[in-house]
């Protein structure tokens, strides 16, 4: 009965810290709403903030869709600034620029804390510390995902109305593409030259 507790205790632990984004690892989940299974690492955080604070992860990911099976990046962008809500992704891999428009929305919300007695009665309408999570997929080829885990120098810009997000790739964050690439994706292979 022990060991039972202590491995769902681990689990939950597991499962807590890749949600919130800070743990790396390759889970398969069921999609209810799409109805498909998704390969998906988790942890990739490309960032310069600490963990959970104004964050962009970037994850690979393959969508087992029997009618439309694809490779996607999967980006989520978490924090307490304005929510960009891009309209164009670009990369660029070792000098070469990547442009794509077209994304699926995955999740955007937004969570405000309520005003505090003292706030309300001194009549503060401003909204303040919210947090917000935007979830977007963008489809790849196998090919640019196998250059992605390849590359020497990653540059990944998120531009929408309400602003933008830059970020530069660390080798961490490559190699974990790199390991995606080699477990779940092993027909990519990265242009050579």
């Amino acid at each position: 009965m022990q060991v039972a507790r202590t491995i769902g205790l681990v689990g939950l632990i597991a499962a807590t810290a890749t949600l919130v984004g800070c743990a790396k690892g390759v889970t398969v989940e069921h999609d209810p709403e799409l109805g498909v299974s998704v390969t998906r690492m988790s942890g990739n955080v490309i960032s310069i903030d600490r963990c959970m604070s104004n964050q962009l992860i970037v994850n690979a990911a393959k969508v087992d869709d029997p009618e439309n099976p694809r490779l996607v990046l999967w980006l989520q962008l978490r924090g307490f600034s304005a929510a960009v809500r891009p309209d164009l992704m670009s990369i660029q891999v070792d000098g070469d620029a990547w442009t794509f428009a077209e994304k699926t929305t995955i999740d955007s919300q937004m969570a405000c804390p309520e005003r505090t007695r003292a706030e309300r009665s001194l009549g503060v309408t401003e909204v303040r510390n919210c947090v917000y999570l935007e979830v977007y997929w963008y489809t790849v080829t196998p090919e640019q995902l196998a250059r992605l885990g390849a590359a020497r120098d990653v540059t990944i810009r998120l531009e929408g109305a309400s602003g933008h997000v830059e970020r530069k790739f660390s080798a961490k964050n490559v190699a974990n593409i790199q390991e995606f690439v080699a477990q779940q994706v092993p027909e990519a292979r990265a242009p050579s030259g």
